[in-house]
């Protein structure tokens, strides 16, 4: 189906992370679930406007009424089995009308327009042919070919993208590949190969991944194993075919080139029988292989598997579902170097061998005998590693056995050494970390709490003194005292929250809490300030959105914290957005600004707690560090995340996101 698919990123994704290059899964019925392969999603009977619009194509060749009709069919029918041949077929006949630029319009939109939920793979296959036929048609045009179509393509082919409104394309194996093999020619043979490099590496990579696939689906089976037909059905049909063909050939046609088409589409029904009923043996007899394969074969345990190449493979099962991960023997290899990184400057060697003595890692011929034979694991059953010394004449260069165990005992002291030096400097380095992080806390207390205290006590004097002009300035004057009260009790009761937290005293009251009164209250808390501030503040809550459990004063205090970073770090011009909406089963609440920005590097330690962008005892924002890190602490407890996008100059967006309550 077009939209989130669970397998939508599996293939695209696996040999990114360094997990395998290809992945087959399998449901209970060991029934293939991913890769998607050619369907049986075609329709019982087509309509009869087919055999018209066929004939004005095929036999009168009126490609203009053929065209007509095909649209005919695609305006009126609500199959996408139907609906998509029918402008393929529309395509098809503007172009041999010579209607290039009618049959690019209606080409691109075959090609990249909205797909519909549920589509059958049989047209997402026709869809690929679209987007490859739309470039050689764009070639045609008098605008010519351009970067952004080819772009577009080999884009649509990395990613497996159903349009601009979807995000993945149920193509079948055989189609990817044939698409990825197409893209490739033409990006290649463009004079745009260069720029658009990156692309043409993953479309290899990709490539690579579906002919292991294919290679594995081939050999062991996988898709679903259509019923042959019952003996008396297939009897009929070839028996009433044949007289049918017999026929024609004593029946003199008055339109020989007719007769001639028709018997041999007649022939070629009878041979689609034939091979219909091989393939469907071959499937079933597949199958009955892959269970025989996966019965012998223990769980979550490497193996060498029987294809044209080296491929070794793992499988493991999760509810009804088998994932087979296959990995060649090249890239198993180089994983198994990266293992051994380091040996060889030690003069010691190690070599891999499978469980039927082939070699997987490692020298092919070493000159010694291994003096060390391991099994390598519980995930590789009859596996063994092992170890060479680098040089033949190790011992000659030693003056005696006795002196060799003194070597290696030397070095065991020296490890051990080492060892004990590495973790005192470590336990050091965190003491050190510890230290600093107490001096950062006092100076930034210090500092903090020191300008409130100083601020109003000068202000209080002067009021003390009577040096006012007239009780405005005194109103003024108290409103400032006020402030800085009110800021003073901000920073308390961080600090008193961080204190429960690190006394994990911080207790919540969970109740069933109504989003929007989350972002009603805290939209109210900072009302005040923001207008005094000369800042927009946007507020959208969607409709009807899903209660969350939540405590909700302490909701409220995590949006004030993200409120307040947004006012404190934006410039004059203050425009701040504070938003909840449902996504995923999830309720999100996401407050954005467009501020300063943050840092690639201090995006990593925003949330660790008195962190501060900037650490100067000078800077422009107050607060002690604690407010972000507090916020992350009332998520967590709430089973939700907290998450940042950020880059300097544009901005900030935080965004919060609570499970929905059952």
């Amino acid at each position: 189906m077009v939209g989130s698919n669970p397998f939508a990123q599996h293939q695209s994704d696996e040999r990114s992370f360094g997990i395998c290059d290809a992945l087959i899964v399998y449901d209970g019925n060991d029934k293939l679930v991913y890769p998607v392969t050619v369907g049986t999603a075609y329709p019982s009977e087509l309509p009869d406007e087919f055999n018209k619009a066929w004939r004005a194509e095929f036999i009168e060749e009126d490609f203009g009424r053929a065209a007509g009709l095909y649209e005919q069919i695609a305006g009126t029918s609500a199959e996408d089995i139907v609906r998509y041949p029918a402008f393929m077929g529309q395509v098809r006949c503007l172009r041999k009308s010579a209607d290039i630029e009618k049959a690019v319009a209606q080409c691109s939109e075959l090609a990249y327009g909205r797909v519909p939920e549920g589509i059958s793979s049989s047209s997402a296959s026709l869809i690929a042919q679209a987007r490859v036929l739309l470039v050689e048609l764009k070639a045609q045009t008098e605008d010519g070919l351009g970067r952004p179509d080819v772009a577009k393509l080999i884009d649509s082919a990395v990613n497996y993208t159903a349009g601009e409104d979807s995000d993945f394309l149920p193509l079948p194996s055989e189609t990817r590949v044939f698409f990825l093999r197409k893209a490739l020619e033409i990006v290649q043979t463009s004079q745009w190969a260069e720029p658009l490099q990156p692309q043409v590496l993953r479309a290899r990579q990709l490539l690579s991944t579906e002919e292991l696939a294919a290679a594995f689906l081939n050999k062991y089976g996988g898709a679903e194993v259509a019923e042959p037909w019952s003996e008396d059905t297939a009897l009929k049909l070839v028996s009433s075919l044949r007289m049918l063909l017999d026929t024609f050939e004593e029946v003199e046609w008055t339109y020989a080139d007719f007769a001639d088409r028709l018997k041999q589409q007649i022939s070629t029904v009878l041979d689609s029988y034939a091979g219909s009923q091989a393939a469907a043996r071959a499937a079933a007899a597949k199958q009955s292989a892959l269970a025989a394969m996966l019965k012998s074969w223990p769980e979550d345990s490497f193996r060498r598997l029987d294809l044209p190449q080296t491929v070794f493979a793992v499988h493991h099962t999760t509810g009804d579902r088998t994932y087979i991960l296959l990995q060649t023997a090249e890239a198993l290899a180089e994983d198994f170097e990266l293992c051994a990184d380091g040996l060889e400057e030690l003069g010691v060697l190690c070599r891999i061998m499978d469980g039927s003595g082939t070699r997987v890692f490692g020298s092919d011929a070493p000159r010694q005998e291994a003096f060390l034979h391991a099994p390598l694991g519980k995930f590789f059953p009859g596996w063994n590693v092992e170890v060479h010394f680098d040089q033949v004449d190790i011992f000659e260069k030693t003056a005696n056995r006795q002196r060799m165990i003194y070597v290696w005992a030397g070095l065991l002291a020296i490890a051990v050494v080492v060892a004990v030096g590495l973790l005192s400097a470590q336990a050091v380095g965190k003491q050190i970390k510890i230290n600093k992080l107490k001096n950062d806390f006092i100076a930034t207390v210090s500092h903090e709490l020191k300008t409130p205290l100083a601020s109003m006590r000068v202000l209080v004097d002067t009021l003390l003194e009577g040096s006012y002009r007239d009780q405005r300035q005194v109103t003024d004057y108290l409103q400032l005292i006020s402030k800085e009260n009110e800021r003073l009790s901000g920073l308390i009761d961080n600090f008193l929250t961080f204190s429960r937290m690190e006394r994990n005293k911080q207790a919540f009251v969970m109740a069933r809490t109504s989003p929007a009164a989350i972002v009603s209250a805290a939209a109210e808390a900072v009302k005040t300030k923001f207008a005094a501030g000369r800042c927009v503040l946007e507020v959208k809550a969607g409709d009807n959105l899903p209660d969350v459990m939540a405590d909700r004063d302490a909701m409220v205090t995590v949006l004030v914290n993200l409120l307040d970073n947004a006012y404190k770090y934006s410039n004059d011009d203050k425009r701040i957005e504070l938003s909840a909406f449902a996504e995923d089963g999830s309720v999100c609440f996401r407050v954005s600004d467009n501020g300063l920005g943050i840092s690639r590097r201090a995006l990593k330690k925003i949330f660790e707690r008195f962190y501060q962008v900037d650490r100067s005892l000078t800077r422009r924002a107050e607060g002690c560090g604690l407010g972000l890190s507090i916020a992350k602490f009332i998520v967590d407890a709430h089973k939700g995340t907290i998450s940042v996008d950020s880059k300097p100059g544009q901005g900030s967006v935080f965004t919060v996101k609570l499970p929905a309550a059952r």
